[in-house]
């Protein structure tokens, strides 16, 4: 089997990647190969999963009518082993070969493992597919008590997901403060505060012991002297890019470097989404840049490369928004650093009223804003975004109002409630 365009993976970028393609080629056929369901989901939607928010027959973003209007043959069930660049091939788990005459390599990430002492096998318990959400709703359901290691985005958003179950929920982390890598600590004690008034326990700054049994229970124990119940450990202690197929399965390979056309250093091999790295448009550095849009990007600038075309990614704004039990959260370009910053500068509104989860401080460096965390209300994050990714010097009037939310009613004619 062998097409102009094969693509590893069925994710954002994949998709992404399809509809580029077409959009200059018509003709040229398109297989995906991949491990996981036929039906193209989104992984951030998964904790509305275990939640019960949202239905599983809701989450498919795609169906075979998207392949088949695209004109595409999908391998599902198929996993990748080996991309064989001189032969311009990709063996496969099943000893069959698919040839290809460009490659997109877009296989995503798998969840890290965790170990803790005396924990039951497959615990604790991880968040990447359909299939681990089903595990962990069923596992709660038959529990009262759950233990989240990591207090990141994502041990968050399953933390928030298990609370709205019921559950006694409690997050454990070894760093001092939730959100380290995407908050300063001034705007994680807010986002912190509205988790525990919803009944979400925190214990920061903490290691692990192991877990005790004892009457029917089990209890995570810290090295710090704390025993939380815990029926169930979940954990979110970040995730790994699956790109095994570029390294012949050998060894825990890392990120891939790809230029801004998305090309790996192998001849007519693209990479996009969680396993590459791209530069980071505030501090120029290469990074990782785990979420949807930033896949969709990516995967539409690999997809147009492959099938001729001149677009490219020089840049990319790290861009996070999270859910907080009925409102928002925002972190934007470079917060968790810029915070720690000698030369940085921070503005925080005078609006802001951190005791009713309503925040905004935003980081500046030379006059231009690097960064910026928005708690309560969001709905000029884009317009953020793009002042951060165009480098726009704003001071005075134009500052404020950016810093008030008024820039939003500027483009959209309504602005922010007055406090």
């Amino acid at each position: 089997m062998r097409a102009p365009y094969v693509i590893l993976g069925n994710g954002a970028a994949a998709l992404a990647a399809i509809r580029a393609i077409r959009r200059r080629d018509r003709q040229g056929g398109i297989i995906v190969v991949t491990a996981g369901s036929p039906a193209a989901y989104s992984p951030a939607l998964l904790p509305y999963v275990i939640s019960g928010r949202l239905p599983e027959e809701r989450l498919a973003l795609t169906g075979q009518a998207f392949y088949s209007s695209h004109g595409v043959t999908l391998l599902a069930g198929r996993r990748a082993v080996e991309v064989e660049a001189g032969e311009h091939r990709v063996s496969l788990d099943d000893e069959g070969h698919v040839g290809y005459g460009r490659l997109l390599v877009a296989t995503g990430a798998s969840a890290k493992g965790s170990a803790v002492a005396g924990a039951d096998a497959g615990e604790p318990l991880t968040l990447r597919s359909l299939e681990d959400a089903r595990r962990i709703r069923a596992r709660a359901a038959e529990c009262r008590a759950v233990c989240v290691l990591g207090a990141g985005l994502a041990g968050l958003e399953m933390a928030m997901a298990l609370r709205e179950l019921g559950k006694d929920v409690a997050v454990v982390a070894a760093s001092g403060q939730i959100l380290s890598r995407n908050a300063g600590p001034a705007e994680a004690e807010v986002v912190q505060a509205m988790l525990a008034r919803a009944g979400v326990s925190l214990l920061l700054g903490r290691s692990l012991a192991g877990l005790e049994h004892g009457l029917g229970r089990r209890w995570l124990v810290t090295n710090e002297g704390d025993r939380v119940p815990a029926d169930l450990l979940v954990a979110a202690k970040g995730a790994q890019p699956n790109a095994r197929p570029l390294t012949g399965g050998a060894g825990a390979p890392g990120h891939q470097t790809v230029d801004e056309h998305m090309r790996t250093g192998l001849p007519d091999v693209f990479a996009a989404g969680d396993v590459v790295l791209s530069r980071d448009a505030v501090s120029g550095e290469p990074r990782a840049f785990s979420t949807w849009p930033s896949a969709c990007l990516e995967g539409n600038v690999a997809g147009a490369s492959m099938a001729g075309g001149a677009i490219s990614c020089e840049a990319e704004i790290a861009f996070n928004i999270i859910p907080v039990f009925g409102s928002s959260a925002a972190f934007i370009g470079d917060t968790a650093s810029a915070a720690q910053a000698p030369d940085g500068e921070a503005l925080v509104w005078k609006g802001s009223r951190p005791e009713r989860g309503l925040y905004r401080r935003f980081y500046l460096r030379g006059g231009r804003i690097v960064g910026a965390a928005l708690v309560g209300s969001c709905r000029d994050a884009g317009l953020v975004r793009r002042l951060i990714e165009t480098g726009a010097s704003t001071s005075g009037r134009a500052l404020a109002d950016v810093l008030a939310g008024s820039g939003w009613g500027a483009v959209k004619g309504r602005c922010l409630p007055r406090l």
